[in-house]
């Protein structure tokens, strides 16, 4: 929770203030990656790579390697390395957070909030990209801004509450 806070923290700090023109990005994303860094060493606990988690990664190696794509040339340079690793380490995120339901570490209940919130904040994610690089400098498109923080807000509020859970992992819930 501390790296997306502070991920949050310096996104809104490029909207008060006027520091130097891109390290508030650069800060604010690097920190989101470490948090879905912490996410998937969270999700992946007794990962087993069998056809069903291989055949579930499918939708991951379509959709998200295109919509970096159709945005491929706009990036250059380390952007787009950073882009790419960004969009990477997410995607692998959200599959290892579906891959929670099959593998047993965690309860039913909470293997499904995990799956839920890790797709919100992929939906969110790839969101804020096409906002930032289709619409760049002209703002956010209203319907954008809405699925981003229809999604985000979700995502993270589900992560609190699994924080909370009692019956966190499934050989808590045979007591």
């Amino acid at each position: 929770m501390f790296f997306a806070v502070s991920g949050d923290f310096f996104f809104t700090i490029k909207l008060t203030f006027s520091p130097p023109e891109n390290l508030p990005l650069i800060l604010g994303t690097a920190n989101f990656l470490a948090a879905y860094l912490c996410l998937i060493a969270a999700f992946q606990k007794n990962p087993r790579y069998d056809r069903w988690e291989l055949f579930a990664l499918c939708p991951y190696l379509i959709t998200c390697p295109s919509i970096f794509l159709k945005f491929g040339g706009i990036i250059t340079g380390a952007a787009f390395w950073g882009s790419l690793a960004f969009v990477f380490v997410l995607c692998y995120m959200a599959w290892r957070s579906a891959c929670t339901i099959k593998e047993g570490y965690y309860s039913l209940k909470s293997s499904l909030l995990m799956a839920l919130s890790g797709h919100l904040m992929l939906i969110s994610d790839l969101a804020v990209g096409i906002a930032v690089f289709a619409y760049g400098a002209k703002g956010f498109s209203p319907v954008l801004e809405n699925i981003i923080w229809g999604t985000f807000l979700p995502a993270w509020a589900i992560i609190m509450c699994l924080i909370c859970e009692k019956h966190l992992l499934r050989r808590q819930c045979r007591r």
